[in-house]
C-alpha cells in the first residue's frame, strides 16, 4: 500500500484521535506531586519561654546584651588596629636594618681591601 506525504499525515492524525491519544504522540503524563508532611506541634516548655526574654532582651536598644555587643565590636577594631600598627612597626625595622647593611656595606667597602684592620686597631 503506497501512500503520499498527504494521505500519510491525514493517515497519522486519524489513528491518533481513533486510539485516543494512546499513540508515540502523546505528551508525557504529569507525575503527582508529593504532599508535604505536616509537622507536629510541640508544647512550648519553661526554657522556650525563658528564650523568648532573652530575645526580647536583644531587641531593646539600651540592654545589657546590646551593650556587650558593642563592646564586643570594639574590642575587635582595637585589636586589629593593634595588630595593623604592630606591623607597620615591624615594617619600619626591617626598612631600617636594611638601610644599616647598605651604609656598612658601602663604608666596608670604600676602606679598601684592608679595611677590616682599621676597624679592629
Amino acid at each position: 500500500m503506497k501512500m503520499n506525504l498527504k494521505q500519510w499525515m491525514d493517515y497519522m492524525n486519524e489513528s491518533r484521535h481513533h486510539h485516543n491519544n494512546t499513540t508515540q504522540f502523546n505528551k508525557p503524563k504529569p507525575k503527582p506531586k508529593k504532599k508535604k508532611k505536616k509537622k507536629k506541634k510541640t508544647q512550648r516548655t519553661n526554657q522556650s519561654k525563658k528564650g523568648d526574654e532573652k530575645t526580647k532582651e536583644r531587641n531593646e536598644p539600651n540592654s545589657t546584651h546590646s551593650k556587650n555587643y558593642l563592646m564586643q565590636a570594639w574590642n575587635g577594631v582595637w585589636e586589629t588596629s593593634k595588630q595593623l600598627f604592630v606591623c607597620a612597626a615591624d615594617i619600619l625595622i626591617l626598612c631600617y636594618v636594611i638601610c644599616l647593611c647598605y651604609t656598612v656595606r658601602r663604608r666596608w667597602k670604600s676602606l679598601g681591601e684592608h679595611g677590616w684592620m682599621y676597624i679592629v686597631n
